[in-house]
């Protein structure tokens, strides 16, 4: 797979989810590598808040 920087990514917030989540507009396979620490939450690709933030 291609590694894609964290500068790359692209961030938009799921007006859907009812708890403090982002999800991301590219592939969420990325996200490990460019932010480490943070665990996806659900196969759907949802990343809790306080995780992503910096």
């Amino acid at each position: 797979m291609l590694d894609m920087p964290d500068h790359d990514m692209v961030v938009q917030f799921n007006l859907e989810s009812r708890g403090p989540y982002l999800q991301f507009a590219r592939r969420q396979v990325h996200a490990p590598a460019a932010r480490p620490g943070a665990q996806p939450t659900n196969l759907m690709g949802y990343w809790r808040l306080d995780q992503v933030r910096d």
